[in-house]
């Protein structure tokens, strides 16, 4: 899929504002479906009325959707978003959160203030309870210091570790990335407001896929979550109760290929019951910052990035490649057979997916290798090998 124009990024944006919106897969699929059909995001909202049975959206959201186009006419909404200095990010704009792309449920769209640029920097989210204790707070002021400079710390802009991890980012300097489960017009708590805009001008960044004057709502959480594990390198959990929401964002963490951290405490604390089951299961437990910082120079995205990176790196020129190269042995058999299928076919993710039986594995696959500059995905949305000089 090629870059879209400002026009079209709106048109896509306006997706979101329905009261019942289409959401993230509805808007993956109806992207593809346009392109294979050859038309455009424009044609969709002209002909709502004939395209929406032929896609199978529901009546209530045709009805959202012919609201939206009645009250929010493109003009409008720009209109709105400049005056709350809102923007826009497409799924193949340079600024686009990089991890993101390599999730299975990545937003085709992200309403963003602020800075969304430092989100290319190697992330760590840091998650937990909203009542956290003391403890969690000293843990912290400890994990998160100064030699984090070159990282992003990021949360979901919540009370509790969200806040104080926010809040000890900021105080050391370090940017620091809030995906928000409400839109970006509202604060919730209320009582975060200055965090809000202290985050926007420190030169972090304020994300949602979520109408500018969406309210909360108790599944958007869920959905939030899965944009604070997939920005993410890594998945700090400081203290969780068992079945909570940090839990639900470790075990995303895991099913992206990423890796999770979890504060060891005490036995007699519930909120330290959660960390505890993580450890069981496999997380690596922490104590000191510079134990995260070797988790994340340890792990599959750092390495390939380069120890010392800050940014993720650019990919060099296309080389186009022949079926006649040989295929190089990455230590990884979904790596593998990912480069041997680029080297050899003109496929987009969807097809590289569909052709390897398989969608979490190959989207981490395809983000590793494309990290490593092994492979470059074009403007026309196909993925081409690099080839080695």
């Amino acid at each position: 899929m090629t870059k879209l124009t400002t026009s079209e990024r709106l048109l896509w944006a306006r997706l979101l504002c329905a009261q019942s919106p289409l959401g993230a897969n509805k808007m993956r699929n109806l992207r593809q479906w346009l392109e294979n059909n050859h038309l455009s995001i424009a044609d969709f909202w002209q002909d709502l009325e004939r395209l929406c049975p032929l896609l199978h959206v529901p009546a209530k959201q045709q009805s959202a959707l012919r609201q939206v186009r009645d009250q929010w006419p493109s003009p409008r909404l720009a209109e709105h978003l400049a005056r709350q200095q809102i923007k826009i990010a497409d799924i193949n704009d340079h600024d686009y959160p990089a991890l993101l792309r390599y999730i299975p449920d990545w937003p085709p769209v992200l309403f963003y203030q602020g800075h969304l640029e430092v989100l290319s920097r190697l992330g760590v989210a840091v998650v937990g309870a909203r009542a956290l204790t003391a403890y969690g707070q000293l843990a912290i002021e400890q994990l998160i210091t100064p030699q984090w400079q070159d990282l992003v710390v990021i949360s979901g802009m919540m009370t509790g570790a969200d806040e104080w991890a926010h809040r000890r980012a900021l105080s050391l300097g370090i940017p620091t990335a809030a995906f928000l489960g409400y839109g970006l017009n509202n604060v919730w708590p209320a009582n975060l407001a200055a965090l809000k805009h202290e985050i926007v001008a420190s030169g972090g960044v304020l994300v949602s896929e979520f109408a500018p004057w969406s309210q909360s709502r108790p599944f958007h959480f869920p959905l939030r979550n899965r944009l604070v594990a997939g920005s993410s390198a890594l998945t700090l959990v400081i203290e969780a109760a068992v079945n909570s929401g940090s839990l639900i964002t470790a075990r995303l963490a895991l099913d992206y290929g990423r890796d999770v951290l979890a504060v060891p405490g005490s036995i007699m604390s519930e909120l330290s019951r959660g960390c505890l089951e993580l450890i069981k299961k496999g997380a690596l437990p922490v104590a000191s910052s510079q134990e995260v910082l070797t988790a994340l120079s340890e792990s599959k995205i750092q390495l390939l990035a380069g120890v010392h990176a800050v940014s993720l790196p650019i990919a060099s020129p296309v080389v186009t490649a022949t079926t006649s190269q040989t295929c190089p042995d990455f230590g990884d058999p979904w790596q593998n057979q990912v480069y041997a299928l680029v080297l050899s076919q003109k496929l987009d993710t969807e097809g590289v997916c569909t052709a390897l039986g398989a969608q979490a594995p190959v989207l981490t696959a395809l983000g590793f290798l494309e990290l490593s500059g092994e492979i470059i995905r074009g403007n026309d949305g196909y993925w081409r090998a690099q080839l080695k000089s």
